[in-house]
């Protein structure tokens, strides 16, 4: 995926819209249908590359006027024109997404991803296919739970083969684990802390889909919807998290490492850390502490 071809462009086009605001706004909540249906004749545009899953490809951007640049929100639409959802030009550039198959724009967003229910839909629901819980493990193991927290290109290429090839089961699984992944390192990389609102929501989602699938929810998984507690401040819930998790997975080096920096009492705290460093004194989590 190359968002940053999409990102150039919405800066452009948000810039001359800044000088030519002329439609009634758009909020989250809204039915993105009533506003559409509002619109005597839609002009459509070939939008840049914004995701690199196949039910993605060839999106349309939809506009009041012929040119883009003079309305102050486009409508983000796949390429059989469904909308999914609405391009507006604030400051700072929000996506209004539809979160569920009832066109009602629920999630505000400062990056693009592709909603749940657009690959959901048509996703082929294998509770006897394991092959995505193997994928998530092996990346837990690689990333995670190795010394060095790095990812093989075979890995790699089978992330990008659930992308592209529509006919593997249990698809909409690997997408909420690629659009978390893909908020988390697009916020980093501009020095912001990932929506709460976003991140959260979507961790339940994917531990719900996991669960309804498999029955369980994997290790990485659990570490994940650890970080994005921890990330949001909501220290106290992630530390109920981390203790249930370790139920599951006592020998997870990062909820051990989660544990250790959600300890209060400086004496347990010490404890911790002193095992952790025994142990694991070569993981790449360890040696930052």
């Amino acid at each position: 995926m190359k968002p940053y071809k999409l990102r150039i462009f919405l800066v452009t086009v948000a810039l001359f819209a800044a000088l030519c605001v002329d439609a009634q706004p758009i909020n989250k909540g809204e039915n993105v249908y009533d506003a559409y249906r509002k619109i005597e004749h839609p002009y459509f545009f070939k939008m840049p590359p914004a995701t690199g899953w196949a039910e993605g490809a060839d999106m349309l951007f939809i506009g009041r006027n012929a040119n883009p640049n003079t309305d102050d929100f486009l409508f983000l639409a796949l390429k059989d024109t469904t909308i999914i959802g609405v391009y507006k030009k604030t400051d700072p550039l929000e996506f209004l997404l539809v979160g569920k198959h009832d066109s009602i724009l629920d999630n505000s967003s400062q990056y693009f991803f592709l909603p749940l229910w657009v690959v959901d839909l048509h996703s082929k629901i294998a509770p006897n296919d394991s092959a995505v819980l193997h994928l998530l493990n092996k990346a837990y193991q690689s990333v995670l739970q190795a010394d060095d927290g790095r990812l093989d290109d075979a890995t790699v290429s089978a992330f990008q083969h659930y992308k592209t090839d529509t006919t593997l089961a249990n698809r909409q699984i690997i997408l909420l684990y690629d659009n978390y992944q893909l908020i988390v390192s697009t916020s980093a990389a501009d020095g912001k802390r990932p929506q709460a609102d976003i991140c959260i929501p979507m961790m339940h989602q994917l531990s719900g889909e996991c669960l309804r699938v498999y029955n369980m929810i994997p290790a990485g998984v659990c570490v994940s919807m650890c970080e994005a507690l921890m990330s949001a401040g909501m220290l106290q819930k992630a530390k109920e998290h981390v203790k249930l998790c370790l139920q599951f997975y006592p020998d997870s080096i990062p909820l051990q490492v989660f544990k250790y920096q959600l300890e209060d009492n400086e004496t347990l705290k010490g404890k911790y850390l002193a095992e952790l460093k025994r142990k694991h004194p070569n993981h790449w989590m360890v040696k930052t502490l």
